[in-house]
C-alpha cells in the first residue's frame, strides 16, 4: 500500500522537480506534489499544508536561511530536505546549521525515497522536529561527513560520535560512546561549555561555542561547536553538534598543554582523625563530598576534581551527605556544597559535619551578597567562601587552600 505524501518542491527548474518527484513515487508514495521558485509561492503551498520540504539549495530566488524562516513560522514545521549538485562538505555543514533536517547530493536522489520515510516516520505531533528527528537523516550524513559530529544528552553523555572523531581527536568511536563530554574538555572551558549545553537545552535555540578538547594523546585542539537542540518523541531534550577543528585560525591559541592527576608524595600518609598529612600517596586521593542539587554542576565540577585526582563523592541534598559521610569508609579530606540545598541547607550541613567530622575542611557555594559565613558560635572554625559565579581556576585554588591549611587553625575558633 503507498504512503500519502504531499510535498513542496523548491526549484527553479522544472525538469528537475519532476525527477524528485519521480524518484519519491518509485519509492512507494503516493505523491501529491507542487513546485516553488519564490518565496510567495513557497508560502501559499506551506499554509495549505505539506508533509515535507525538499529544497534546491543552488536556487537563487529562494535562499535556505529564508525558506527555514518561513518554515519556523508555522505551529507544526514540515522537515526540509537540501539538495545540491556541489558535492563540497562545506555546503552540506551549512545546510544543516542553517535547519534542514537532512542534506542530500543530487547524485544521490535514488536514495531520497529512504530519507524522507524515515523523516516522517520520526515526525512526532505535536510538533516536528526539524532540526534533527530521531537522527536517522542526520547520522547518515554523520557517517561520512569529514567533521566531527557528536549527539549529547541533557546530562553531557556522548549518545553518537561520528568516525571522524578518530582523525579529529585520536579516540575510536567505542572509547567515547556513554562518557560524559566535560570530561574531554579543558578544566577552564567548563564553565562555558556548561552555558553551551544549558542554553541550547534550556531555550531550544541553537547554540555556537569554542572549547578546548583533549585529544587522545593528551594535547588541546581548539574545536568550534554549533548545536542544535531537538526534542525525542518521548519528550528527552538532546544537543546534535557540529564540530570544527579552529586551532590554527585562532590569532594566540594558547599551548598545547597536558594534564596528569596530581600525584602526592609517596610518603603521603592519613592520620585516624581524617586528614591527609602530606598527601594521598599510598593511603589514596584526598577524597572531596561534593554537595549540589543541580546535576548538571555538579557534574562539570566533579570531572573537574577527578581530572585533579581527587577522589569524589557526590550527594544532591544535605541528608544524602550526611548519609554518604557516615557510610564511607575512609576520610573524608573536604566537603563543598552549595549554601543553598533542598532540606538541609548548606550552613546547617557545615555545621553537622564539622561537629560530627571535625577534621573535614569546609567550603561553601554562595552567589548570595548577604552570605557572610560568619564562624559558629561554639568554637568549630567556620568554612571557607567561594564566591559565585567562579572560574575553575578559583574553585581549585581555593580548594588547595582549604586542604593545606596547618593543623593548628583547625583547632581554632
Amino acid at each position: 500500500m503507498r504512503v500519502p505524501l504531499r510535498v513542496l518542491i523548491v526549484e527553479d527548474l522544472p525538469e528537475q522537480a519532476e525527477i524528485v518527484a519521480h524518484e519519491l513515487a518509485n519509492a512507494g508514495f503516493a505523491l501529491a506534489w507542487s513546485i516553488a521558485s519564490d518565496l510567495a509561492a513557497c508560502r501559499s503551498a506551506v499554509e495549505g499544508g505539506v508533509d515535507v520540504v525538499v529544497a534546491d539549495c543552488d536556487t537563487v530566488e529562494v535562499a535556505l536561511p529564508a525558506l527555514m524562516a518561513l518554515l519556523r513560522e508555522l505551529s507544526d514545521p514540515p522537515p526540509l530536505v537540501s539538495l545540491s549538485t556541489d558535492d563540497d562538505e562545506e555546503v552540506a555543514r551549512e545546510c544543516l546549521r542553517a535547519g534542514a533536517s537532512a542534506f542530500l547530493h543530487k547524485f544521490q536522489l535514488d536514495e531520497i525515497g529512504d530519507l524522507v520515510r524515515g523523516l516522517i516516520e520520526t515526525r512526532s505531533p505535536p510538533r516536528a522536529v526539524a532540526s534533527i528527528s530521531g537522527l536517522v537523516d542526520a547520522r547518515s550524513f554523520a557517517e561520512s561527513s569529514c567533521d566531527l559530529i557528536v549527539e549529547l544528552a541533557s546530562d553531557g553523555r556522548l549518545l553518537y560520535v561520528n568516525p571522524s572523531v578518530e582523525r579529529e581527536l585520536g579516540y575510536a568511536v567505542e572509547e567515547l560512546t556513554g562518557r560524559g563530554i566535560f570530561e574531554l574538555l579543558h578544566p577552564d572551558d567548563l564553565p562555558r561549555a556548561l552555558d553551551f549545553l544549558r542554553n541550547a537545552m534550556e531555550t531550544g535555540s541553537a547554540s555556537r561555542g569554542v572549547h578546548r578538547v583533549r585529544r587522545r594523546d593528551g594535547s588541546w585542539s581548539w574545536l568550534e561547536s554549533s548545536g542544535s537542540p531537538y526534542c525525542t518523541s518521548a519528550g528527552e531534550r538532546r544537543v546534535f553538534a557540529i564540530c570544527r577543528d579552529v586551532t590554527e585560525r585562532l590569532p594566540n591559541p594558547q599551548p598545547a598543554v597536558r594534564l596528569a592527576p596530581r600525584v602526592e608524595p609517596a610518603t603521603s600518609s592519613a592520620d585516624p582523625a581524617g586528614r591527609s598529612t602530606a598527601g594521598s600517596g599510598a593511603a589514596g586521593p584526598e577524597t572531596i563530598l561534593l554537595v549540589l542539587d543541580d546535576d548538571l554542576l555538579r557534574s562539570v565540577i566533579r570531572e573537574t576534581l577527578e581530572e585533579e585526582g581527587y577522589a569524589v563523592l557526590r550527594a544532591a541534598s544535605g541528608e544524602q551527605a550526611l548519609e554518604q559521610a557516615a557510610h564511607h569508609s575512609g576520610p573524608i579530606h573536604l566537603m563543598l556544597s552549595d549554601a543553598v540545598l533542598p532540606g538541609i541547607d548548606g550552613r546547617e550541613l557545615a555545621r553537622r559535619v564539622a561537629a560530627s567530622w571535625p577534621r573535614t575542611r569546609l567550603v561553601l557555594m554562595s552567589d548570595s551578597p548577604a552570605d557572610s559565613v560568619e564562624p559558629f558560635p561554639k568554637g568549630p572554625r567556620p568554612p571557607a567562601l567561594l564566591r559565585k559565579p567562579f572560574t575553575l581556576s578559583a574553585l581549585r585554588a581555593k580548594l588547595r587552600e582549604a586542604l593545606e591549611e596547618e593543623p593548628d587553625r583547625l583547632e581554632s575558633g
